[in-house]
């Protein structure tokens, strides 16, 4: 399907007198084809969107079209049941792809039920459906027969593989061995199916062999949770979860085995999660990064938290004027959450600066504010080197690599 996009150009000239200095303005009016999903990835209808005075109502499979937009663009999201405003500074992408968080929808669920020859010993193992782009779920091989549910991002069913991979541990819980892989192609899953995949033992004969990964951590970060997962996925980095992690590992010097000779292609991401403490910069953070496979002696360091400077905790007389700012190593984007206690309202404020007023809160919703308690946080949710549209973008493959969570602050608006 090809995007059509109409683009104007208008160029302003002013001029005062004869002076020959002139002033160009450029600016670019498009129409802008975005779509919007909840943090299962469904789409979600019956959202407002807003760009200046244009109000475009999201269709039943999460998309908007709002034209005669004026790049770069202010964007509004409201959700469906009026709890939750998002605010996006600046944006000049004509087809974002925006995730919100929505309670009123939940995950369409398919079951799915494996059973493995009885003559394969269980050791470890993990379970991999993916559909080698953005859809991919985990799971522990913990018997012959595994039942589990898979959540889809919408009504429409997935074709991927089912991938198996099952390995060996020593005493002090790392993998010393892969010893089966195999999986099975054009396995079609469905919101509100029940499936059912067989392996036999003759699926299940490559041995995979071992590559090396040597990891250098600072020493600040020895006591850290750490692990690795393969993704075998075009979407490079994932929210990471429990069961896709293949294994924890300890310490600044860090040593781990993925396997080699596999017949598909994947990636290595190593996952940190752990709470910085310093002078300047508090807060709870999760990186991932890309490891080439056989690195040996590959230096990690993890960006600092954002941290709050103004105003200052349980500060009384905010107004929509007051300048609120934060402090943070690295640029890139930041999610400003609001809470407003009185209305249970969130507002969410995507943005690349680090000082801003709360005009942009009447934008989202328009409403007294004033004797009102909130809280609010920061986050720093992508690399150094992204911007707002980065973020959006739905080609590209890196998203959710970073996040590093502000402590929380209190203030109360006059």
């Amino acid at each position: 399907m090809y995007r059509i996009c109409t683009v104007f150009i208008i160029l302003i000239i002013y001029c005062s007198g004869c002076n020959n200095n002139s002033v160009n303005i450029t600016e670019v009016q498009q129409t802008v084809k975005g779509k919007v999903y909840n943090d299962y990835h469904q789409a979600l209808p019956n959202v407002k969107v807003k760009i200046g005075e244009q109000v475009s109502q999201t269709s039943y499979d999460g998309s908007f079209v709002i034209e005669n937009a004026f790049a770069p663009y202010d964007l509004i999201v409201l959700d469906s049941l009026n709890k939750f405003g998002y605010f996006f500074q600046g944006l000049t992408i004509q087809n974002p792809e925006i995730n919100i968080v929505n309670p009123s929808l939940h995950p369409r669920v398919c079951v799915m039920n494996v059973n493995l020859p009885e003559s394969i010993p269980i050791s470890f193992g993990k379970l991999i459906f993916t559909d080698t782009n953005d859809f991919n779920y985990y799971a522990d091989i913990t018997g012959h027969n595994l039942t589990f549910n898979l959540n889809l991002k919408d009504d429409n069913p997935v074709t991927g593989k089912l991938i198996i991979l099952m390995y060996s541990k020593n005493n002090y819980n790392q993998i010393i061995s892969y010893d089966k892989f195999g999986f099975k192609d054009n396995i079609t899953i469905s919101p509100g199916g029940n499936i059912t995949v067989n392996f036999l033992a003759s699926d299940l004969t490559l041995k995979p062999g071992l590559i090396n990964v040597n990891i250098n951590m600072y020493q600040k970060y020895a006591y850290e949770d750490k692990s690795f997962y393969l993704n075998f996925g075009k979407n490079i980095y994932q929210n990471i979860s429990g069961n896709m992690a293949f294994n924890q590992v300890y310490g600044a010097y860090i040593d781990f085995k993925i396997p080699a000779g596999l017949p598909l292609n994947f990636s290595t991401l190593f996952c940190i999660n752990g709470f910085s403490d310093s002078t300047n910069f508090v807060g709870p953070y999760q990186q991932q990064f890309l490891v080439p496979n056989g690195i040996y002696g590959l230096h990690l360091d993890v960006e600092a938290p954002p941290a709050l400077t103004y105003p200052p905790n349980n500060y009384g007389g905010v107004d929509i004027n007051t300048m609120f700012s934060f402090i943070g190593v690295y640029n890139g984007v930041f999610d400003v959450v609001m809470l407003d206690s009185v209305s249970s309202f969130n507002y969410y404020y995507y943005t690349t600066q680090k000082s801003f007023d709360l005009k942009w809160i009447n934008k989202i919703h328009n409403t007294d504010i004033s004797k009102n308690n909130f809280r609010w946080f920061v986050e720093s949710i992508s690399p150094s080197y992204y911007s707002l549209d980065d973020l959006l973008n739905p080609d590209h493959s890196n998203l959710n690599s970073f996040n590093a969570h502000s402590y929380t602050f209190y203030f109360k608006t006059k």
